[in-house]
């Protein structure tokens, strides 16, 4: 991965900023991610001192504004001729239902639209490079049914469940925008990395494991991808497997996807 250029949303914490660190030790051009200009420019000087790669790069965006999104996806475009990898890391809870200035339930924005939003956004910077890898961050505890009528808690808001099946449509978009490429070959992926002691698991669940084991796990994916050049799959920790029934429903991937273009605006050509 050195010199490689990789962008990793919500890296400023918790496996984010574990895998930035990794990466960024391995001679990675690392561009960090936040949405707090003083956090991230803390932990950008904090990875560049103790890696001692002079090679980074930050960007502040508020993954909560679709605003915001655009802001950054043209910044990066006016100064990157590609990104070689990007991953979706981005995610939270809230145990409130709150809304975004463009009125989406927060959840469902930051889990899933803003991957949906910065990969189609991106999605020319990526095809111009060598690895052409867009990693989505799922979780294992995605989803296994979709209510189009409850996306984003219309009719019962249940913040544990809002955050399953935000990461079920991670999933979702995944296979329906790598299943849909025709030329323009870039390899989608999407995974839960690992149950990790983060400020999110302890929100609601107890134990599990060290950033590091997600960051290990992360960057085997990343590997083995370039290795093999494995598409359109789904991987827990280092192993591929099986997503919720529901994820393979051309269906819903469609709905879904139709869906996420009228509340964004973004109309991507296949």
């Amino acid at each position: 991965m050195k010199d490689k250029i990789v962008l990793i949303t919500g890296s400023t914490d918790g496996i984010g900023k574990k895998t930035a660190f990794d990466l960024a030790k391995k001679g990675a051009k690392v561009i960090i991610h936040g949405r707090n200009q003083e956090k991230t420019e803390q932990v950008f000087k904090e990875i560049q001192e103790k890696t001692e790669n002079k090679n980074l790069d930050f960007v502040v965006s508020d993954f909560i504004s679709m605003d915001e999104i655009k802001k950054m996806s043209e910044l990066l475009k006016n100064k990157y001729e590609k990104i070689d990898v990007l991953i979706n890391n981005v995610g939270m809870i809230s145990k409130k239902k709150e809304f975004s200035n463009e009125g989406i339930e927060s959840i469902f924005m930051v889990n899933y639209l803003s991957t949906f939003m910065n990969t189609l956004l991106l999605f020319d910077l990526v095809k111009n490079s060598e690895l052409k890898h867009i990693l989505n961050i799922s979780s294992m505890m995605h989803s296994n049914m979709i209510e189009f009528d409850n996306l984003q808690g219309q009719k019962v808001f249940d913040p544990y469940k809002m955050y399953a099946v935000s990461k079920l449509c991670v999933i979702l978009f995944s296979y329906y925008l790598e299943g849909n490429l025709n030329s323009d070959k870039v390899y989608i992926n999407s995974m839960h990395p690992g149950v990790i002691n983060t400020k999110l698991l302890e929100n609601r669940w107890i134990g599990g494991s060290s950033a590091d084991f997600a960051s290990e796990n992360i960057r085997r994916v990343v590997k083995l991808q370039k290795e093999s050049l494995f598409s359109g799959k789904y991987f827990v920790s280092k192993r591929m497997t099986i997503s919720s029934r529901i994820s393979y429903s051309g269906e819903a991937q469609k709905k879904l996807w139709e869906i996420s273009q009228r509340l964004t605006d973004i109309h991507f050509s296949f």
